[in-house]
C-alpha cells in the first residue's frame, strides 16, 4: 500500500472590505512562504490600508518562521499604528499558538 500525502500549493487571496482588508493563506506558511507574506503585508500598507487581517484557517501547517511573522507584524502594528488582526481557526495555528501560550497575545477578528 501506497502512503499519499495530500499537499496544497501555497497562496494568497485577498479580499479588500469597507474598512480593511483580509489576506487569505493557503497551504503550508514556512520559511519558504513567510517572504510572500511579508511582502504582500507590506504592499497593502504602502498601499494606504491601515486595518489588516491575515486569515489563516485554511493554513495545513505552520512552522516557527511563521509563528516569528505573526509576532513581527503584530510588533510593527503597535509601533507603527495599524491595525493587525489574525484568524487562526481550528487548525494548526491554533495548535501552535496554545503550545506556545501566545493564543492572547494577538488581536483576534471576526471573519
Amino acid at each position: 500500500m501506497e502512503d499519499t500525502i495530500d499537499f496544497q500549493p501555497f497562496r494568497l487571496t485577498t479580499r479588500r472590505e469597507t474598512d480593511r482588508v483580509v489576506l487569505e493563506a493557503h497551504g503550508e506558511l514556512d520559511l519558504g512562504t513567510v517572504p510572500a507574506v511579508d511582502r504582500e503585508v507590506q504592499e497593502l500598507r504602502a498601499s494606504g490600508w491601515r486595518s489588516i487581517v491575515l486569515d489563516l484557517r485554511p493554513l495545513t501547517f505552520i512552522d516557527s518562521s511563521g509563528l516569528n511573522l505573526l509576532l513581527r507584524l503584530d510588533a510593527q502594528a503597535r509601533s507603527d499604528g495599524f491595525a493587525f488582526a489574525i484568524i487562526e481557526g481550528d487548525g494548526p495555528v491554533r495548535r501552535l499558538l496554545a503550545l506556545t501560550s501566545l493564543t492572547d497575545d494577538f488581536e483576534h477578528a471576526e471573519a
